[in-house]
């Protein structure tokens, strides 16, 4: 179980990088496209909210899944087998 705590610690940690580079990607991109769109707002916080819980939510569950899968497991067991 603490193997995926501490699995759980490392995607919060490349989130955690990830994230704000997307934003600031994503910011750059809206500037870039901002005169070809009409009608449109390209800074819309609340789309912003919901891709960034998008990507957390997508983190969260390659993350936690596999890791509690594993941490079911028994070790001797598996490297019996290999």
């Amino acid at each position: 179980m603490i193997d995926a705590l501490w699995q759980d610690a490392q995607m919060v940690r490349l989130a955690a990088i990830g994230l704000p580079a997307g934003v600031l990607l994503a910011l750059g991109a809206a500037n870039v496209f901002a005169s070809r769109l009409m009608m449109v707002d390209v800074f819309d916080v609340i789309a912003y909210g919901a891709g960034i819980g998008v990507v957390i939510a997508a983190c969260v569950s390659a993350s936690v899944f596999p890791a509690l899968r594993a941490a079911r497991l028994n070790p001797m067991s598996i490297l019996r087998a290999e």
